[in-house]
């Protein structure tokens, strides 16, 4: 997944920290239900969501489809009060941690289900650093 996505949304912060541009990143890590999952994945503690799974909470796609289960409707409600807090400025999480600008220092909004939000000082910092040496040693071009 680091070199997937994760890598570049890491250095991408990292060079808007050096121009004091001010941003929030989160790392959603709520698996959907089967129900909300096409295909039906492989369970497991290491199955990690999919890229772009927030989208369908984000959107209201578990309360709209009739198939969320109460924790995916519960979720869904949450991320969309998450995104209309970002529509007014004001970035919050329904629990009251407080979500800073991401700077100086990657920290990132954990969200791994509905009333569980943490924040992380140190997002992947430690495991980027492998990829940013192997990979500007090894470019692909």
């Amino acid at each position: 997944m680091d070199t997937a996505y994760v890598r570049y949304i890491v250095e991408y912060g990292w060079a808007l920290e050096q121009t004091s541009t001010p941003f929030h990143m989160a790392n959603f890590r709520f698996n959907p239900s089967e129900n909300m999952q096409e295909p039906v994945r492989v369970p497991g503690e290491w199955n990690e969501p999919w890229h772009g799974d927030d989208l369908m909470f984000y959107f209201g796609w578990p309360i709209q489809s009739g198939n969320g289960t109460e924790s995916d409707i519960e979720m869904s409600h949450q991320m969309m009060g998450v995104l209309g807090s970002f529509a007014r400025g004001e970035p919050a999480v329904p629990t009251g941690v407080v979500w800073p600008e991401t700077q100086p220092g990657m920290n990132a909004m954990i969200i791994d289900g509905p009333n569980d939000y943490t924040l992380d000082t140190d997002l992947r910092r430690r495991q980027m650093l492998l990829w940013e040496d192997l990979l500007y040693k090894y470019p692909s071009n």
